[in-house]
């Protein structure tokens, strides 16, 4: 089958939603699919250039190849990147499948011809941050096929008398793994995933971990972001970090915190209890997918930095149960796998369209 997956952009900045489509494309491609993913040469809705800029980017970026993810994800074997100037037929060609990505990318695809293939609308979040609520539902009520990661977003989607069918996101278990054993790492030590959007929880994570550090003097903090922050200076910030430095990263860490208002998949949580974190995480829809308190996690009330700093304080001070939800958090996330996600994905495209 050939599918063409829409990006929203370009991928030269790590994004865990297209992290989440060039998996997804990889493993489908390992099925025997012939796939695609088309990069528009700016991210829609953000810039704007007119014809003669447009078509000079992009011949450069297309001679250059970095609108690819070459620092922070692999090569993608088996998948065709392209670049295009436009999101319209005569750019995307025709496929079985052209699989929508992010809400700026569904009206140029349910634009499309019959003749251009089954339509698809990939749903990792809600994505309200950008460009607002109801842009958002406008582009969900659009005539596709739709595929959410998680079952919260199912429920969104059925609050709109919309179906759609689940495909839970997967792991890059070649890339994140324990390497370092728990027993084995130096302690104290917290890591977290600082991001400039308010809603990723940034400030909640730094004021928990400052209330905590009064008490954990030698208490070490590192986060890693997709772009420069300014966060304190006893927190150590790795950027852009290329796979090897997060896994590493992730496997000195003691505990992991989570600290996010809403996600629609939270791929950080899950790379870090794959390399051995106990994880420490909000409470939000989206981890029922993969946590479950006080067996595989501690989940705490979102937005609450003084709850957020007594569960990293209970896991620091009871080193069994810091080991126990640890290990159980290996096993959760050994049963997440880009494998399973493209043969339910698969699956999805097996089944008579609408």
């Amino acid at each position: 089958m050939k599918i063409a997956f829409i990006l929203p952009g370009p991928a030269a900045l790590p994004v865990g939603g297209v992290r989440t489509v060039y998996r997804l494309a990889m493993a489908l491609a390992d099925l025997g699919h012939r796939v695609t993913i088309v990069h528009p040469v700016t991210w829609l809705g953000q810039t704007r250039l007119g014809p003669l800029r447009l078509l000079a980017s992009w011949a450069k970026h297309a001679v250059l190849r970095d609108f690819t993810p070459r620092r922070w994800l692999p090569a993608a074997p088996g998948v065709r990147l392209r670049l295009v100037p436009h999101l319209s037929q005569r750019w995307i060609g025709a496929a079985d499948a052209v699989v929508a990505t992010g809400w700026r990318t569904m009206a140029p695809v349910a634009a499309l011809p019959a003749s251009a293939g089954r339509r698809l609308a990939y749903l990792q979040h809600f994505e309200d941050w950008d460009g607002g609520r109801e842009a958002v539902l406008a582009a969900w009520r659009l005539p596709l096929e739709k595929v959410v990661v998680s079952r919260w977003l199912l429920r969104e989607l059925a609050a709109l008398g919309q179906a759609g069918r689940v495909v839970p996101n997967g792991i890059d278990h070649d890339l994140f793994f324990t390497e370092m054993a728990l027993e084995q790492r130096r302690g104290p030590s917290v890591a977290f995933a600082a991001h400039g959007l308010t809603w990723k929880g940034t400030a909640v994570a730094v004021a928990a971990l400052e209330r905590l550090r009064a008490s954990w003097p030698a208490l070490t903090v590192e986060a890693f972001a997709p772009e420069p922050l300014e966060l304190p200076p006893w927190v150590g910030l790795t950027v852009n970090p290329r796979p090897a430095e997060l896994r590493a990263l992730y496997n000195r860490a003691q505990v992991f915190v989570a600290p996010s208002f809403s996600e629609g998949w939270d791929l950080p949580a899950c790379e870090a209890m794959a390399c051995g974190a106990a994880l420490v995480a909000s409470a939000i829809p989206v981890r029922e997918e993969y946590a479950e308190h006080g067996r595989n996690a501690l989940l705490v009330p979102p937005g609450d930095p003084d709850a957020t700093a007594a569960a990293v304080q209970r896991l620091l001070h009871d080193e069994t149960l810091r080991h126990d939800l640890a290990r159980a958090g290996q096993a959760t996330a050994g049963e997440l796998t880009w494998q399973r996600s493209a043969a339910l994905f698969e699956q999805t495209l097996s089944r008579p369209g609408r």
